[in-house]
């Protein structure tokens, strides 16, 4: 009886904490319960709390959610020459960025520091600076240009020119274009495989091409 004893206290010791949290969409939501809502000692695998009274053992703790980080969707706006910013959490636009002739490609590297926009009357790329959400730099490039992937670590753009039928590999630390990689006729979508290490530009490896 006394063994029984011990196991059933130890099972109601455990409080059950289920976290959800969206992003996406700027939900939040902790739902606490199940078990008491004592904690006597400190467990390196229990969530950390905040009690809503000082020094009350019959206090309910409340449950700490991280704030979700902003997210923002940059729309290239072909015929108004812009790029519309969305902050995702309201769906409201907080700032619009001229670009080039006909922006049509959008790319953001995967620090979010920084968005690439193909412009494909103008044949440059725009580079925009997602913290103050300007452009800080013009990229001359092939001819209509479509399409913009960055490489996962985030040194590497690559555009494709579907008029000049080639690829330009632009630096990203400095905004220069680094090598031009002709491909088939009218080259469009630009896409990274699953294995962080080669890229695929319609069906054309680029993996040669990563200076």
């Amino acid at each position: 009886m006394k063994k029984n004893s011990i196991s059933q206290s130890a099972f109601f010791n455990w409080r059950i904490l289920i976290g959800f949290v969206l992003c996406a969409t700027g939900i939040s939501m902790a739902l606490a319960g199940f078990g008491q809502n004592r904690w006597d000692e400190p467990h390196p695998n229990r969530p950390s709390v905040v009690s809503n009274a000082t020094d009350s053992p019959d206090a309910t703790p409340t449950p700490t959610v991280p704030p979700c980080p902003a997210i923002f969707a940059y729309i290239s706006n072909e015929n108004d020459n812009d790029v519309s910013v969305i902050d995702t959490s309201d769906n409201t636009v907080v700032a619009t960025v001229g670009v080039g002739s006909l922006p049509f490609g959008v790319a953001v590297k995967p620090d979010g520091t920084r968005a690439y926009v193909t412009n494909n009357g103008s044949s440059s790329v725009s580079v925009i600076d997602t913290s103050t959400n300007t452009v800080v730099a013009t990229v001359g490039v092939g001819s209509a240009p479509s399409e913009v992937a960055v490489k996962p670590d985030g040194t590497r753009a690559y555009v494709t020119n579907s008029s000049s039928n080639n690829i330009s590999v632009i630096d990203t630390s400095n905004n220069t274009v680094v090598a031009t990689v002709g491909v088939g006729s009218g080259p469009k979508g630009c896409r990274w495989q699953a294995e962080p290490s080669a890229s695929s530009a319609t069906r054309s490896s680029l993996a040669s091409a990563s200076a």
